[in-house]
């Protein structure tokens, strides 16, 4: 399958934000300590992105999956992001998608290093494998390939994708605090 001209661009136009974010992360989930950091940066980065993908793709019920998760590993509430991300209209709201569906592609290597720790399903790992396992990118795929925006559109769908990786690594950047 060929990517759509839209995700072409959106992945050239992110990778280096792209790649700021994966170092973030430091080679994924290798202990108990990293997997808690990576919860707490999901719980900082979906809140900031919950109301951007309103109505298409909600997130509450993930992450109640993800306060459970760390509830179970005795992570507290991390401290919100400044602000939430704005998205007024569809394609804004594409870009974010883009980047949070994402991260749900990468979720699935990260399950399978939280489940080698002994972490998965029903075992502080529910909200990883629903997320990994989800239609979230699918369904942004499916938007990318359907979308037929205008330069403006355009612009503002790449301006809000790049929002959306800032808004990540502002979410696992500040985790140190965590440990």
């Amino acid at each position: 399958m060929t990517p759509s001209p839209l995700r072409t661009t959106l992945r050239q136009d992110t990778h280096d934000a792209h790649a700021r974010v994966d170092a973030l992360l430091g080679g994924g989930i290798a202990d108990l300590e990293t997997y808690q950091r990576y919860l707490g940066g999901m719980q900082r980065f979906l809140a900031a992105c919950e109301d951007a993908l309103l109505p298409a793709w909600p997130m509450a019920p993930l992450q109640a999956l993800l306060a459970d998760d760390m509830r179970a590993l005795a992570v507290g509430p991390t401290p919100s992001l400044a602000a939430p991300l704005p998205a007024t209209d569809e394609p804004s709201r594409l870009g974010v998608a883009y980047v949070v569906g994402g991260a749900s592609v990468g979720a699935r290597q990260l399950a399978r290093q939280a489940e080698a720790l002994g972490f998965g399903p029903g075992r502080a790992a529910s909200f990883l494998h629903v997320f990994a396992q989800g239609s979230m990118w699918n369904g942004v795929l499916a938007s990318l390939d359907a979308a037929r925006l205008d330069p403006h559109q355009t612009d503002r769908c790449r301006a809000a994708a790049v929002a959306t990786f800032a808004t990540a690594e502002a979410a696992f950047g500040g985790l140190e605090e965590l440990r």
